[in-house]
């Protein structure tokens, strides 16, 4: 059994491969354009698909640490609004995968790491929800 720096040190090797997990599955989780068309049977298997893609995810925010995780979707997130503002119809389901990948990561990782709620990226999250 490794001790906790050597393995905070081997954890940190699998970072980079990580980060490219989680940019993939942020794609992944992307409802198609025909999505509105599928039968109950293919939503169901989406549906299951996300949830293993769910599971994926923590797995990725305990490698990666859940608030770089989570800096990570958001990124993409914010680059997004402007041009859902713009498009709506053209832009919601990259956003909407966003936020699945989040909550995911909030769902998974919220009692393991204390730091969490206090990190930037978490309050510049809850600023972006409507009051």
């Amino acid at each position: 059994m490794l001790e906790p720096p050597q393995r905070a040190a081997c954890r940190q090797l699998f970072v980079p491969a990580f980060v490219q997990l989680v940019d993939s599955l942020r794609l992944l989780v992307l409802l198609p354009a025909d999505s509105d068309t599928w039968s109950v049977d293919d939503r169901d298997d989406f549906k299951r698909f996300r949830y293993s893609v769910g599971d994926v995810l923590s797995d990725a925010c305990k490698v990666m640490g859940s608030v770089q995780c989570l800096e990570r979707v958001f990124g993409v997130l914010q680059a997004t609004l402007p041009q859902l503002a713009a498009a709506p119809a053209a832009h919601w389901r990259q956003v909407e995968g966003c936020v699945y990948c989040m909550r995911q990561m909030v769902a998974a990782n919220r009692v393991q790491d204390p730091a969490f709620f206090g990190a930037e990226v978490v309050g510049s999250l809850m600023r972006l929800l409507p009051t």
